[in-house]
């Protein structure tokens, strides 16, 4: 009971210090983005880096999902990368939404007081929904090519033959 108690407290300090490591390079990304490429926070560039961010990841965490890592080392470095990756894409994504939300309020609400909330609101369930859609959407595709990759490069793919 004692192993179990402390496995399980390791590993919730390798999940806490994933999560630190995937915002660490998150920030670090957006500060040199910013610094290097655009001098001002806006929605444009958010979208842009959102976009440089997942074209980026897509093939690191495609590559250390196929091959097997033979050292202790870099299993688990491979399997920080897996995880935390694309949670950095999700959160760029995120920033994006948000960063589209906060121009919308600040340039149309102006000083009309509450009254125009409510369609921003709406506005904002709209494009989580539209977002989560086109997210499953995209993993289901993903799912189903990675399903068919799997079936041509495994030996049992072959067709069986006809013994009649």
């Amino acid at each position: 009971r004692s192993q179990e108690f402390n496995y399980q407290c390791w590993t919730i300090f390798a999940d806490a210090l994933s999560f630190l490591y995937a915002f660490a390079l998150y920030d670090t990304l957006v500060d040199v983005f910013y610094t290097f490429v655009f001098s001002e926070r806006g929605y444009k560039p958010q979208f842009i880096l959102a976009v440089v961010i997942t074209v980026l990841f897509e093939p690191i965490v495609r590559t250390f999902k196929h091959h097997v890592q033979k050292t202790k080392e870099r299993q688990a470095w491979a399997q920080l990368l897996k995880q935390k990756l694309p949670f950095v894409v999700g959160v760029a994504w995120a920033q994006f939404v948000q960063s589209i939300l906060v121009h919308l309020v600040e340039t149309e609400l102006g000083n009309a007081g509450n009254a125009r909330v409510w369609p921003y609101l709406v506005l904002f369930v709209g494009l989580w929904l539209l977002m989560a859609t086109w997210y499953h959407g995209v993993l289901g595709s993903f799912t189903t090519l990675m399903d068919d990759d799997d079936l041509e490069s495994s030996p049992q793919a072959v067709a069986p033959k006809d013994v009649s």
